[in-house]
């Protein structure tokens, strides 16, 4: 479900110059200088635009443990840190401007799923008529201001 395992529903796409990708969230990558990224779960139902203001640097790569097993050692994922970097230079008293916009889409959900009767559950499951197919999430942003003072 998460994102282990070269698992193909967690996933990040991007377009620079006019290059498209795709990559699982266990496997690392980074962008030189992009203006956004795409990334979420299929089978959770939530896709992530983040739309930056100014081209930066994008880096991901997977989180990862070592636990102790019968079979011995393994790598267990446990999770996608995603970076964000501008190149900032300032001359005295000037001041930039980075920031970065989510769009958050979840098209699953899974309570209201879990909530639906299945054939073996008979009649006493009730699943809520107002529960949301749909819904869409907007963020306000995330803005860094910089200033050098001299």
């Amino acid at each position: 479900v998460a994102g282990g395992g070269h698992n193909p529903d967690a996933w990040y796409a991007w377009s620079e110059a006019g290059v498209e990708g795709t990559s699982p969230h266990d496997v690392p990558g980074d962008l030189p200088e992009a203006g956004g990224l795409a990334f979420g779960n299929r089978y959770i139902g939530v896709d992530v635009t983040a739309e930056l203001n100014q081209p930066g640097r994008i880096t991901w790569f997977p989180v990862e443990t070592v636990s102790n097993s019968e079979a011995g050692f393994e790598r267990v994922y446990q999770g996608s840190s995603l970076h964000l970097r501008w190149p900032i230079r300032l001359s005295p008293g000037a001041e930039a401007v980075r920031s970065v916009r989510f769009l958050v889409t979840q098209s699953r959900d899974l309570t209201a799923e879990e909530a639906r009767p299945s054939a073996s559950a008979g009649p006493t499951a009730a699943v809520p008529s107002s529960a949301p197919s749909r819904r869409q999430v907007r963020s306000r942003g995330a803005r860094t201001s910089l200033a050098r003072r001299d």
